[in-house]
């Protein structure tokens, strides 16, 4: 997590500048950085990582096209709507699977504006096309993002933090105050969910951390404390398997169970796909 008190590109590039020495033995080419449309920070990522495939958040594309229609253009709802989905909807811009299908929703799109909203166009064709061309478009079909992607869950975090300060300034020391707060309530919430008390339970797959309440109140407190950071520690043995191209990992099939009146091969050998377990939290 990188902590600023200002969103200054000199402040950006002095964190990637550090993460780029970080990654000196490693092939950035294959790197793929997602982040929002901020101007200083894009700039930040790109002039670090040139190789790398940078990626906005449609999350953010969307609200940024919203606001653009809604307080620039002056824009009725159902309009706004109209143009979103034709930009991000389910058969929109952003979803294109080759580039005669990018291409010709664009031109939908620019036609559509140009006979109703032309200050749109403009907008569109000059700022939102390029964008959606190199950011979105072309990662997804090179199979580097999934379509759709979105940083949701930084973003997420992001907004609990703005409302822990109630959306305003904040000095770097009272910041920093204000955030050990917040994660001492999360360990206190999870030190809860071990003794079976509170708002949450234990995954399935840390069940084995509970304990009796009555046994934690009679450790010491370094036999709790020790505790706590076992079950913190933990992590689950999943045996990985990697693609040939290497982009792609994904957990190793079930080499146990057989099917129904099956003698001899697996399960794995018959299907074309293997269960997988979720971690709940």
């Amino acid at each position: 997590m990188f902590l600023h008190d200002c969103s200054h590109f000199d402040t950006y590039s002095i964190f990637f500048s550090h993460l780029k020495t970080k990654f000196a033995d490693v092939d950035t080419s294959e790197l793929v950085i997602g982040s929002d449309q901020e101007g200083s920070l894009v700039k930040a990522i790109v002039k670090s990582f040139p190789e790398a495939t940078h990626v906005l958040c449609t999350r953010h594309l969307k609200l940024n096209l919203s606001e653009k229609m809604k307080n620039g253009v002056g824009m009725h709802r159902k309009d706004r709507l109209d143009i979103e989905q034709r930009i991000f909807g389910r058969n929109g811009i952003s979803n294109a699977d080759d580039s005669a299908v990018f291409e010709e929703k664009c031109e939908e799109v620019e036609e559509f504006c140009k006979e109703k909203f032309p200050s749109l166009k403009g907008y569109f064709s000059t700022v939102l096309k390029p964008v959606l061309k190199g950011k979105i478009y072309e990662p997804q079909n090179a199979g580097r993002i999934e379509r759709e992607w979105t940083n949701n869950n930084s973003e997420s975090y992001n907004h609990v933090l703005k409302i822990a300060v109630d959306w305003k300034p904040q000095s770097l020391v009272d910041f920093v105050i204000k955030m050990t707060d917040m994660v001492e309530a999360n360990y206190k919430d999870l030190r809860r969910a071990v003794i079976g008390r509170g708002p949450y339970t234990l995954a399935s797959t840390h069940e084995h951390f509970k304990i009796d309440r009555h046994v934690w109140a009679n450790k010491t407190l370094m036999e709790r404390y020790k505790y706590f950071a076992r079950f913190r520690r933990y992590r689950m043995k999943t045996k990985l398997v990697k693609s040939t191209d290497g982009r792609r990992v994904v957990n190793e099939a079930r080499s146990k169970g057989k099917k129904k009146g099956q003698r001899k091969r697996k399960l794995a050998d018959r299907t074309i796909y293997a269960k997988t377990a979720t971690r709940a939290w």
